[in-house]
């Protein structure tokens, strides 16, 4: 984006030279002159009328139409939208350099619960174990463990390779190699800013009636550029005017000797009459498209303001709810193993508490998920809260 600051900044400043600066036409020529057959003098002497000819003209001429159009206005409205633009990029840049992270914290956190349970699995395999040297029959049990322990190594296989996957993306956008990036990451204990989640009773119609000021520019570019050029636009073509200089230097006998001209105009293009009139109609019709365009961009602006303020406000709600889930599960998850080695419970009760564990575990990190992904795109559509 900078770069394309650069280039509209550049293409503003030659557009203005270009506004001013007439256009100038140098020119020399030489011509020998060979006839083929002398003439009469008067006097009745043949006499040849070869030589030659030499010309030397500048001509300077401005067109009118260059000065009053709408390129150098255009040229530096389109400067004004890239320092704007490249603004809107670097929040476009935080706000996946978050959900990059925030994605992989979850999924982090979820392989660790996974793995959790496959320890306990593991545990749970050592008691089977001694209970069949001590002649105890359990081989239905261990094969009803083992499938399921076998399901939670393939959900711990399928994560991993989508915590692959966000390094990966994460890597690609601030441009470091996945090694030393993960080191980076794994010594991160503090957690990312995020700017609405701790606002309370966040209102959807008085965020979405914010408006942020660069955004809503940004959007309406469009519009801005196609009225602009419709407002600048002359409907009347406007004339050329030019002087020019020349001097003639010929040496044929019969010619009048040097000669040195001196010319003033101006050119009025006819048929511009005709066309320009259209050409702004066509403009005019461009600007009002480009204004419904610019209405609907913003319609839909500010519904995806309200649409995630109101998903942030219903994740928040449900956020104690789920973590209190998450807590009771946990107890019984702590007492599962107790309770199975003194068969206080069987082998599919035992199987139900770690599932339903997880299960709660998973929806409470994909809670907190959602929160902290709707948080960095409020804060991209809105900028920091006030």
């Amino acid at each position: 984006m900078k770069s394309d600051v650069r280039f509209q900044q550049a293409n503003q400043s030659l557009a203005n030279r270009t506004r001013l600066i007439p256009q100038v036409t140098l020119s020399a020529a030489y011509q020998r002159l060979n006839y083929d057959r002398p003439v009469d003098n008067g006097t009745g002497t043949l006499v040849s009328n070869d030589g030659h000819n030499t010309n030397y003209s500048v001509l300077i001429s401005y067109d009118l139409q260059k000065f009053f159009g709408p390129e150098s206005a255009l040229a530096e409205q389109a400067t004004y939208f890239s320092k704007l633009q490249h603004k809107i990029a670097i929040r476009d840049i935080v706000r996946n350099i978050k959900k990059s992270f925030f994605t992989i914290r979850e999924i982090q956190f979820e392989i660790d619960e996974l793995k959790k349970l496959v320890g306990l699995y593991d545990r749970i395999n050592g008691v089977l174990h001694r209970q069949s040297k001590s002649g105890v029959y359990n081989e239905l049990e261990r094969q009803q463990f083992q499938v399921q322990q076998s399901i939670f190594n393939n959900d711990l296989l399928s994560r991993e390779a989508d915590l692959e996957a966000a390094y990966f993306q994460l890597s690609s956008l601030i441009n470091v190699e996945i090694a030393p990036l993960k080191q980076r990451v794994g010594v991160i204990t503090k957690p990312v800013e995020t700017k609405f989640i701790s606002s309370p009773n966040l209102d959807p119609d008085r965020l979405a009636g914010r408006d942020d000021k660069d955004m809503i520019v940004v959007l309406g570019r469009d519009y801005d550029l196609a009225k602009l050029e419709y407002q600048k636009y002359n409907s009347l073509p406007l004339p050329t005017v030019y002087v020019r200089g020349a001097k003639d230097s010929p040496t044929p006998v019969s010619a009048d000797g040097p000669q040195t001209t001196a010319e003033v105009g101006i050119s009025i293009p006819l048929d511009a009459f005709a066309t320009r009139p259209a050409q702004k109609s066509m403009l005019a019709a461009k600007s009002e498209k480009s204004q419904l365009l610019k209405q609907k961009a913003l319609q839909d602006y500010r519904n995806q303001i309200k649409l995630d303020v109101s998903n942030l406000n219903r994740l928040k709600s449900q956020a104690v709810a789920l973590e209190k889930t998450r807590t009771e599960t946990k107890k019984l998850l702590d007492k599962s193993f107790l309770f199975y080695s003194q068969k206080r419970l069987d082998v599919l009760g035992t199987m139900d508490i770690f599932q339903k564990y997880l299960q709660a575990a998973k929806n409470s990190l994909m809670n907190e998920y959602q929160m902290q992904i709707t948080d960095a795109e409020l804060e991209y559509l809105v900028g920091a809260p006030q």
